[in-house]
């Protein structure tokens, strides 16, 4: 499964997934989305590039090797993890912890992890090339 495209809208800030590739471009405050481009290196990585454990059935996302700021300003909204059959999402909320946790039958189905940075944008660890 290929990654989905997210689309942002500078005015509102709204993001949409892309479920189906479509030749049309997609609008938001009378403007163009903008496709989100993902993250999966560089400086602030040890704040938003996600760590997979897994454990039996049980696959915890952290955002980061290191805390992640979880207030108001600056937050991690959501974090999705896909296999090769779904895609699942938690949405965060201020003070949270910056992690997630799925169970998955098949955890040997992982495909990515994506963290998603209010401030720094989207954030993707490839689990299975």
């Amino acid at each position: 499964m290929a990654q989905k495209d997210i689309l942002y809208c500078k005015e509102c800030k709204k993001q949409v997934e892309v479920l189906v590739d479509c030749p049309e471009d997609v609008y938001c405050c009378q403007s163009q989305m903008e496709k989100v481009t993902a993250h999966t290196s560089g400086q602030g990585e040890e704040k938003h590039l996600p760590v997979v454990k897994i454990s039996g059935n049980t696959v915890t996302v952290s955002a980061g090797s290191v805390s992640h700021p979880m207030d108001a300003e600056h937050n991690i909204a959501w974090i999705s993890l896909e296999t090769e059959h779904s895609v699942c999402r938690k949405f965060l909320e201020k003070g949270e912890k910056p992690e997630a946790e799925f169970m998955i039958p098949d955890p040997s189905a992982l495909l990515r992890a994506s963290a998603y940075c209010n401030l720094h944008g989207l954030w993707t660890r490839e689990l299975k090339k």
